[in-house]
């Protein structure tokens, strides 16, 4: 009589599906957090992106670039974007600067769904007339939030 577990060679179907199933499990678990990383990676270069262009217009207020004050509008619409301007504001200056969010996933939260902000820096200080803000978002992670502030002292940044 031959033992049971003699010469045994190769897998059985079994562990070829248990073994399988572990892969796939692996695999499902790495592609969700990379895709979750991905996201939260976007949202927080589109910040330091508006926050670089607050920089910008405030520098260019500070100096009077073109004996101009300068602004950044925001505006919320099908197609999110926010504009460098001089000139006293928007509606009366002139835009030398248009900035679509570039990140097919990140939207804008404040200004609400079809509105705008606009933000003017005084000419030689960079000071504003008041607290600032704009506040960013994931379309698949509405939880997810950017706060990109400038305050009355024209200190910036985002949080968190």
């Amino acid at each position: 009589m031959r033992p049971l577990l003699e010469n045994r060679n190769g897998l059985t179907v079994v562990e070829i599906l248990v073994g399988t199933g572990v892969i796939a499990v692996i695999l499902t678990v790495s592609f969700l957090m990379l895709a979750n990383y991905r996201s939260e990676r976007d949202l927080e270069l589109t910040a330091d992106e508006i926050v670089a262009a607050l920089r910008s217009a405030q520098n260019r207020s500070i100096t009077q670039e073109d004996g101009q004050q300068w602004g950044v509008q925001f505006t919320n619409t099908a197609a999110d974007r926010y504009e460098i301007f001089k000139g006293p504001n928007y509606a009366s200056g002139t835009a030398v600067g248009f900035y679509p969010l570039r990140r097919t996933n990140v939207i804008f939260i404040d200004p609400a769904d079809g509105g705008d902000k606009e933000i003017v820096f005084r000419p030689a200080t960079g000071l504003v007339d008041s607290y600032f803000s704009v506040t960013l978002g994931l379309t698949n992670a509405p939880t997810k939030q950017r706060v990109v502030e400038v305050t009355a002292i024209g200190k910036m940044g985002r949080y968190p």
